[in-house]
C-alpha cells in the first residue's frame, strides 16, 4: 500500500507538471493572437513543409535527439558498464532506484519555480545537468560509489526537466498554431537516435574493448546537444513575433 501511495503521489506531481505545459500552450496561443491583433496578418496553422524547412526545428530535433540517444544508450548499458568497473549489483540497483525520485524532484522544482525561469533557462539547466551527469558516470571508476549516487541525482533531475522542456520549447520556438505538426515531426526525427542508441553503444564498446571510450564519446555528443539547444534559442530570439508564429 505504501508503494501504491508513493506511486500515486508521483503521478499527481507528474500530472501537475504536465498541466503547466498545457497552460503554456494556452498562454503562447493567447500571446500570438494578441501580437497579430494589431496587424493585417492572421496567424494560421503551420504546414508540415514550413516546419521541416525551419532551422530552429532541426536544432531542437538535434538537441532532443541527443537526449534520447544518450538516455537510451545508458539505460541499456549501465549495468554491464558498472559491473565492468567493479560495482556490486546491490550498489547498481540502489543507484538505479534513485532515477525515478530524481525525476519527480525535477518536476517539483518546475512547479515551485513556475514562470520565474524561462523555457530557455530550464533548457540550458537541463542539458547542462545531463552533460555533467555523463561526465560523472565516466569518472565513476575514480571516485567510487558516493560519486555514483551524485550522478544518479544530477542525471535524473536533468532528464526529468528535459521531458517537460521539450513540450514547452516546441510551443515557444515553433508556435502554438503548429504545435501538433511540430511535435509529431519532432518525434519522427528522434526515432533514429532512439532505435539505434543501444546498438551504437555496443559497437563502440566492442571496437574499443572498454566503456571508457563509449562514455567520453557520449560526453562529446551531450555537449553537442547543449550547443544545438543554444543555437535553437539564439535563432528563435532573432525572429520577429510574426515569424515565430
Amino acid at each position: 500500500s505504501r508503494t501504491n501511495t508513493a506511486r500515486g503521489g508521483a503521478d499527481s506531481i507528474d500530472i501537475a507538471a504536465r498541466r503547466c505545459s498545457l497552460q503554456g500552450i494556452g498562454s503562447a496561443r493567447q500571446k500570438q493572437v494578441a501580437e497579430s491583433a494589431g496587424s493585417d496578418i492572421v496567424p494560421a496553422r503551420k504546414p508540415l513543409r514550413q516546419i521541416a524547412l525551419d532551422p530552429v526545428f532541426w536544432m531542437l530535433a538535434a538537441a532532443f535527439g541527443v537526449h534520447t540517444f544518450i538516455g537510451n544508450g545508458i539505460t541499456f548499458h549501465v549495468i554491464p558498464l558498472l559491473q565492468e568497473r567493479g560495482y556490486a549489483m546491490g550498489v547498481i540497483v540502489a543507484m538505479l532506484a534513485m532515477h525515478g525520485p530524481s525525476q519527480v524532484a525535477a518536476r517539483i522544482v518546475l512547479l515551485l519555480v513556475g514562470n520565474r525561469i524561462s523555457t530557455a533557462g530550464f533548457g540550458y539547466i537541463a542539458f547542462s545537468l545531463m552533460t555533467v551527469g555523463v561526465a560523472l558516470l565516466g569518472l565513476s571508476s575514480v571516485f567510487g560509489a558516493a560519486e555514483l549516487f551524485v550522478y544518479a541525482l544530477i542525471y535524473g533531475i536533468g532528464t526529468g526537466l528535459l521531458t517537460l522542456v521539450r513540450a514547452n520549447s516546441v510551443i515557444e520556438y515553433l508556435g502554438a498554431y503548429g504545435y501538433g505538426a511540430a511535435s509529431g515531426a519532432l518525434v519522427i526525427a528522434m526515432a533514429l537516435p532512439r532505435t539505434t542508441a543501444a546498438v551504437v553503444f555496443a559497437l563502440l564498446w566492442q571496437a574499443s574493448g572498454s566503456y571508457d571510450t563509449v562514455l567520453w564519446i557520449a560526453l562529446l555528443v551531450s555537449c553537442a546537444g547543449l550547443a544545438a539547444f543554444g543555437l535553437a534559442t539564439r535563432w528563435h530570439n532573432r525572429r520577429t513575433p510574426i515569424q515565430g508564429l
